[in-house]
């Protein structure tokens, strides 16, 4: 007869998440403010948030080098996609301040490169108007009145290209053009756009 041998498999060591990691806040007490946050009170950011945010805008400004002002404006902009994120559940306790600052992180770089591609758009928007400025503000504001004025086909030509961005390929097999008509449709979309647009700000 053989004797049954028992194997001692080691359980896992499930870390305790530390306070530090978490704003000071042990689970309950998270819990605890989100429900007061569904209820509209907003004491969680000003209680525990905000002392997170000294050392978030230390870290973006030693990591990238940039100003302050533009730490700041990053870490705010943070907090408010974090206020939703936990709005909508998909934030939990474990290391909100690692989370916290990956995020601060990634809108920074997000900010940077929809900046760059913003200013592109409107350098090469403005490129067929020599010695033309416009304000960033009053460009959008602009650009929004002068496709309102195209017919509803355009304005929804507009809309797939460059807001849903699918390409004119794809486009084109949806509405069984020939990708030649398509792109002529879209040159004199534009065309139209650019003379609302520059009649507007001239006059």
């Amino acid at each position: 007869m053989f004797e049954s041998q028992s194997t001692n498999t080691p359980s896992k060591v499930r870390k305790i998440p530390s306070l530090k990691d978490n704003f000071g806040l042990t689970k309950s007490q998270f819990d605890r403010y989100v429900e007061n946050l569904r209820e509209g009170d907003d004491s969680f950011f000003t209680d525990h948030l905000a002392t997170q945010l000294p050392e978030s805008m230390s870290y973006l400004q030693a990591k990238f080098g940039c100003s302050r002002d533009k730490a700041y404006d990053t870490c705010l902009d943070t907090f408010l996609n974090f206020r939703t994120k936990i709005l909508n559940g998909k934030i939990t306790y474990g290391n909100l301040r690692f989370l916290f600052t990956r995020m601060c992180i990634n809108e920074y770089i997000d900010h940077g490169k929809n900046q760059i591609k913003v200013k592109k758009s409107i350098c090469e928007f403005l490129a067929l108007q020599k010695n033309q400025t416009v304000d960033q503000e009053d460009f959008f504001v602009t650009l929004d009145w002068a496709i309102d004025q195209l017919p509803d086909i355009e304005k929804d030509l507009i809309k797939d290209l460059y807001y849903s961005e699918k390409s004119m390929q794809t486009l084109a097999e949806e509405k069984s053009l020939s990708y030649s008509n398509l792109r002529k449709k879209k040159e004199r979309t534009i065309k139209k756009i650019r003379t609302y647009f520059f009649n507007r700000i001239t006059n």
